[in-house]
């Protein structure tokens, strides 16, 4: 049986065969329409539930384009009820794949949002009904579950909520791996050793105490008292913080010596006594042990800013001042005896202030070899080496625009 042929189309065919072999003519004939490439884009595009829709209105529409009379729809049936039958089970893969992957999305969120909200249960009650609720059913329901109290233990330690933790901890530890449990425990040690240790140096701050002058004796009976009722690992943990406590507060203190020394240098340049007198107002309550040398430091320089330091002492503390064990005390006696000027004084302290605020002093230490290099490579005496080297160490300024110095004096001395 012949399919009528129509001018505007290509004629299909499908050839007379035995009964049985009615596919393979029929199959040739689908394979080269638009039946396949409609099958082809539903496979390809997988699911998506918005071209179904359009799928079937393709088909419609090419049946009344290619099949427009009643001759031709009576000779249809033997194709396309076979192609209406690959794509309708093609459509019917597709739609259960999009439903598979639209339930499976669905419980995902809900899971995530689970898991969101589990760090916000207060209690140990109230996160084992949401883990109940929202996990027993799951295959994955130990991993979601030590998820859940993980991350609860880690939100509470964060807000500084260390009880909530170790009831958390105490109540859900069989859901952690040893591992996990392990870190948990030594997490909540740091943690309530750090609540010991601040309250010690707040307590201390609120009394008016300096907590970087206190001596390692001091530390250690501060954070003994205030973790006496508490487990020996966290008594070790809260000397620790307290040890750091302090440590950052040397450095802080340091940062600000340093800048006001600063300002008392620029300000006893531009004669700002004003500006001068409150610098050594603010250093004297951070250091009152120093008020005494640094105001005879700022009248010296005031009565004679013009006078230089003996420049053998001046190189020599320059040199020491990145000594970790490097004694103040030492500058003073310098200054007292009228080896070291008034400026000169604070200089030097001003520099020792920021390398013990953490100042990087690979910079000074190129300076000063390179110093060493030049008056060596030139032949320099003794005296005559240290009086470069002098006018080198003594400039203001960070240790760049001294190599710059450096560079320009060497120009000029060795002419």
């Amino acid at each position: 049986m012949k399919v009528p042929v129509y001018e505007k189309q290509k004629s299909l065919r499908v050839t007379q065969a035995a009964v049985g072999r009615v596919f393979t003519p029929a199959r040739a004939a689908f394979d080269d329409n638009q039946y396949t490439r409609l099958e082809g884009n539903i496979k390809a595009l997988g699911g998506a539930a918005a071209l179904f829709n359009r799928a079937g209105k393709e088909i419609t529409q090419y049946k009344q384009n290619h099949l427009p009379d009643s001759t031709a729809k009576q000779a249809a049936p033997a194709l396309s009820a076979e192609a209406e039958q690959v794509l309708t089970g093609a459509l019917g893969q597709a739609q259960e794949a999009a439903s598979r992957r639209e339930r499976q999305q669905t419980q995902n969120e809900k899971l995530a949002l689970a898991q969101a909200v589990a760090p916000l249960a207060s209690t140990p009650d109230e996160l084992e009904k949401l883990m109940e609720k929202n996990f027993s059913s799951s295959p994955a329901k130990s991993f979601l579950y030590a998820q859940a109290v993980g991350n609860n233990i880690s939100a509470a330690l964060a807000e500084g909520q260390t009880p909530q933790a170790a009831q958390m901890l105490a109540r859900f530890e069989s859901y952690l791996s040893p591992q996990a449990g392990q870190g948990a425990r030594q997490r909540l040690q740091a943690a309530a050793a750090q609540r010991a240790a601040q309250e010690v140096f707040t307590q201390a701050l609120r009394k008016g105490k300096n907590p970087a002058g206190w001596t390692d004796k001091e530390m250690q009976e501060l954070s003994l008292g205030a973790s006496r009722n508490l487990p020996p690992g966290v008594q070790q943990e809260t000397r620790l913080e307290l040890e750091a406590m302090v440590g950052a507060e040397k450095v802080r203190q340091q940062k600000q010596k340093a800048s006001l020394l600063g300002g008392i240098l620029q300000s006893a340049q531009t004669g700002d006594q004003k500006a001068v007198s409150r610098a050594l107002y603010s250093l004297a309550e951070l250091f009152p042990q120093e008020d005494k040398h640094l105001t005879s430091a700022v009248r010296k320089a005031a009565a004679s800013p013009g006078r230089q330091s003996n420049p053998a002492v001046y190189n020599r503390f320059y040199k020491q001042l990145a000594e970790p064990d490097f004694k103040e005390n030492s500058l003073a006696q310098a200054l007292e005896k009228g080896e070291l000027s008034g400026s000169d004084y604070l200089l030097l302290m001003k520099e020792r202030a920021g390398l013990l605020a953490g100042e990087d002093a690979r910079g000074r230490n190129l300076l000063y070899s390179a110093a060493q290099r030049l008056c060596r490579k030139e032949g320099l005496n003794a005296e005559e080496a240290e009086d470069f080297k002098y006018a080198v160490f003594s400039l203001p300024g960070d240790y760049s625009s001294k190599l710059a110095a450096l560079k320009n004096l060497r120009d000029v001395y060795f002419l």
